[in-house]
């Protein structure tokens, strides 16, 4: 897997990569400030065996005696002397000698002993009690008089508490947090069967990406296609802007009268509605902001929506074309944006006798009326219609919603399609 593959996982799922890390920061903070403080107060012990002349015999004497004192500073004994000298409560003894620790500097005969509890005071004076009463135990259970043993530096009273480091605890909690969202981001990318990027839609369906339409801002909804040519520097119409210089320049479908343009286009989906119609509207505006003349056609007669994008009627339209009920001199509206007109679909109840034989003919009468004529068909594997439709039309192209359209339903309809022999161009990307 190359970086910007996984780049674009991190930037695809980077909602949930920054929940784990603030939810695990905060679980941790939240939890390390309920915690209570504990201090820790610690001296150090210099032991000497006082063997002289050999350096070396002297050296594993003073190490061998320092373990042996270490042993020693742990014992209960030792620790409930230190705390009865101190009048503290002999219930409280077995937290206190919990905790102490006691352990020897590597390479060194240097004791260092350390009191953890909540009370700093207590810390301090306790570590140096149990140094003080080792120091006088007789030399079964001590040092005897401190023969052996030098105090090199007292217990002080501990400038804050040693736990808990709430601001540490808090880092390990938001980086551990962060990486366990970036594996679960992993496997949800490997777990997902949609289609999100131009690499994946070339390699599952093998078709090209003619453009990736970019995710509306709140402020600016997608469903508005004179968007396109309201905002002309937005990304989103230099999108379609694009889209349609791509056609215009496309070799391959040549129409006869749009100097590149293919003549009749049809844009569809693989199973939802929402982005082909979103597409072939703004699709349109753009081509006529370009300065031709367009046609949009609403072939989606079960479910219609372009009339209500552009805020036109839909009283007549394809349905009475195909039905023989209406001519297209009545059936064409006007819209707001010059150089574009609109065939609604119809009157639903006149689907009943839709006469698709006619379609052929329909095709070749309306595609003298404008530069393009732009057809936003059903999705495939929601109507037969479209793969009758894409079989006469100069070329199709298959809207894909980027993170939603699944890769075995994009595949099954560019496989219909193709048994069509419809010319299908290429997908476009949308909500990228």
């Amino acid at each position: 897997m190359e970086l910007r593959q996984y780049l674009h996982i991190v930037r695809k799922r980077i909602g949930v990569i920054v929940l784990g890390t603030v939810l695990a920061g905060a679980v941790a903070f939240a939890v390390s400030s309920q915690l209570p403080p504990t201090y820790s107060a610690s001296t150090s012990l210099l032991v000497r065996s006082g063997i002289e002349g050999n350096e070396y015999a002297a050296m594993l004497a003073d190490q061998h005696l320092a373990a042996t004192y270490r042993e020693l500073l742990t014992k209960r004994p030792l620790v409930e002397a230190a705390g009865r000298n101190l009048d503290l409560p002999l219930s409280a003894m077995a937290e206190f000698t919990s905790g102490v620790s006691v352990w020897v500097v590597p390479d060194t005969s240097v004791i260092r002993l350390a009191v953890a509890t909540s009370d700093p005071r207590l810390a301090m004076e306790l570590a140096n009690e149990i140094v003080a009463v080792f120091l006088r135990a007789p030399g079964d259970t001590g040092a005897g008089q401190g023969d052996h043993i030098q105090v090199l530096e007292a217990a002080t009273l501990p400038a804050g508490p040693e736990s808990p480091r709430i601001l540490f605890n808090t880092l390990v909690a938001a980086i551990g947090g962060c990486a366990l969202a970036a594996g679960a981001a992993l496997l949800m990318w490997y777990l997902d069967d949609t289609l999100g990027t131009a690499e994946e839609i070339s390699h599952s369906l093998s078709l090209p990406t003619l453009a990736k339409i970019p995710r509306p801002t709140r402020l600016r909804k997608q469903q508005e296609p004179a968007s396109a040519l309201a905002e002309p520097t937005s990304s989103l119409a230099e999108a379609y802007r694009a889209l349609s210089a791509r056609l215009w320049f496309s070799s391959e479908h040549v129409g006869p009268e749009a100097n590149g343009m293919p003549n009749t286009l049809l844009v569809t989906s693989p199973l939802s509605r929402g982005e082909k119609s979103n597409l072939a509207g703004n699709l349109g505006a753009a081509m006529a902001g370009a300065g031709l003349q367009v046609l949009l056609v609403d072939a989606d007669v079960q479910q219609p929506t372009l009339h209500e994008l552009f805020g036109a009627t839909n009283k007549t339209g394809l349905t009475n074309l195909l039905t023989g009920t209406a001519d297209c001199e009545e059936c064409v509206s006007n819209t707001d944006i010059p150089s574009l007109s609109l065939i609604s679909a119809g009157p639903a109840a006149e689907t009943s006798g839709l006469s698709w034989t006619r379609l052929a003919h329909l095709v070749e009468d309306v595609r003298e009326r404008a530069d393009v004529v732009l057809f936003d068909a059903p999705p495939v594997l929601a109507a037969a219609d479209t793969m009758v439709l894409a079989s006469q039309v100069e070329a199709t192209i298959l809207a894909v919603n980027s993170g939603h359209t699944r890769r075995e339903v994009a595949l099954q309809a560019v496989e219909r399609l193709r048994s069509m022999r419809a010319s299908l161009i290429g997908a476009v990307l949308n909500g990228v």
